[in-house]
C-alpha cells in the first residue's frame, strides 16, 4: 500500500506541475497565456522577453513581447513565410512618459515597408499607448493583418506586410537586441 500511495502522489504532482506550465507564463509582472485562438488558428506561446533601454545607466523595462505561433519552435523563414498564422503581443510596462514619436529603431524600418498613410496610423496609434495597454497584431493567411490596442481594432489590412515588417523589428537581419530574438525564438517562454 505505501509503494501505491508514493506513486499516485508522485504522479499527482507531476500532474500538476504541468497543468501550471501549460497554463501560462509570467514576465515581468505579465501573464501569458500558453497558447492562443486567432481567426481560428490555434497558436502556442513560442517565445517571451523585455524590451529594456538604459536611462542613466539603469535598466528600464518599456514592454514584454511574447510571440504566438502554430508550433512553438520555428525558424525566422518559416515564421516570415505568407501561410503561416501568427501573433505578436506587446505589454507595456514602462509607467513614465512615453516618446512622442515612434522609436527611430521602429520608424526606419517600417517608412520603407508601408506607405505614407499606414506610417501615419501607426504614428498616431503609438502617441496613445500608455503603461498598462495591449498592442497586439495578427495575421492570418485568411483575413490579414489587424493591430489592436486593448482589443479594440485600430488597423485592418488584407497581407502579412505590416506584422512581418513589425517582427522584422525583433527578428531576422539585424534585430535591435540579439537576446530578444533568441528568446523569441526559443520555442518556450520562461
Amino acid at each position: 500500500m505505501p509503494k501505491y500511495l508514493c506513486v499516485v502522489m508522485t504522479c499527482a504532482a507531476l500532474a500538476i506541475t504541468v497543468a501550471a506550465n501549460a497554463r501560462a507564463a509570467e514576465i515581468s509582472g505579465v501573464t501569458l497565456p500558453s497558447s492562443v485562438t486567432y481567426a481560428d488558428n490555434q497558436l502556442a506561446l513560442a517565445g517571451c522577453g523585455t524590451r529594456e533601454i538604459s536611462v542613466f545607466f539603469i535598466g528600464v523595462e518599456i514592454y514584454v513581447i511574447s510571440l504566438y505561433l502554430p508550433t512553438p519552435a520555428m525558424d525566422v523563414a518559416a515564421i516570415l513565410a505568407p501561410g503561416t498564422p501568427k501573433l505578436v503581443q506587446l505589454d507595456i510596462v514602462y509607467d513614465g512618459s512615453m516618446p512622442d514619436s515612434l522609436p527611430d529603431e521602429w520608424r526606419s524600418r517600417i517608412e520603407d515597408a508601408v506607405s505614407t498613410e499606414m506610417l501615419v496610423t501607426l504614428q498616431g496609434f503609438y502617441e496613445q499607448i500608455r503603461s498598462g495597454d495591449v498592442v497586439t497584431i495578427g495575421y492570418a493567411p485568411a483575413s490579414g493583418t489587424t493591430l489592436r490596442i486593448n482589443g479594440e481594432a485600430v488597423v485592418a489590412q488584407p497581407g502579412n506586410d505590416l506584422i512581418d515588417t513589425m517582427l522584422r523589428i525583433w527578428l531576422g537581419h539585424s534585430p535591435i537586441s540579439d537576446n530578444l530574438e533568441r528568446l523569441l525564438l526559443k520555442g518556450s517562454c520562461p
